[in-house]
């Protein structure tokens, strides 16, 4: 897919990147989405229920999102990495993602909350890749990310049962 990096600001004359790395953490960083175990050689993704709903959600907003679209993603045990591709840029839009993404996420584990816990931490991360070498760093990390869980700045242990977490919040 050829990307454009950058596109120039008519007001302002200079360029505005147009793909972005996004991390949305959930609540405290608890692994609710699910667990990460080592089967033998390898790191094997276990999600939760709440797991299960939301990459459903980010594939549906990836397939039917015009404005942002959701390039590559990787759902973690307390948090989700997006590569995403603005069409257009307006300054508030990543705000509005975020928002939006993070209700509908919501709305898809709806039938699966148990409580009524925060899901998501209020803040997010996000960072311009300026080149196709950053890029395509950025996309062999989501791609690689389960095998590289350890590594991970918000790796936390997790138990070896994904609804466990989800199990305690019912009573």
């Amino acid at each position: 897919m050829t990307v454009p990096y950058k596109h120039k600001n008519k007001r302002y004359g200079r360029p505005i990147c147009r793909v972005q790395f996004m991390t949305l953490c959930t609540d405290r960083k608890r692994p609710i989405l699910g667990s990460i175990v080592h089967d033998g050689e390898k790191n094997v993704w276990l999600p939760s229920v709440w797991g299960t709903a939301a990459t459903k959600a980010l594939t549906s907003l990836q397939q039917y999102n015009r404005t942002i679209l959701i390039e590559d993603f990787v759902v973690m045990p307390n948090h989700i990495h997006l590569l995403l591709v603005y069409k257009t840029y307006r300054s508030n839009l990543s705000d509005w993602f975020v928002f939006y993404c993070k209700r509908y996420i919501l709305h898809a584990m709806k039938r699966f909350r148990f409580s009524d816990m925060a899901v998501w931490e209020k803040n997010y991360e996000a960072s311009y890749l300026h080149s196709e070498v950053i890029h395509s760093v950025f996309q062999q990390n989501i791609e690689e990310h389960v095998s590289r869980w350890h590594y991970d700045a918000y790796y936390t242990p997790t138990p070896a049962n994904p609804n466990t977490f989800i199990e305690k919040t019912k009573n």
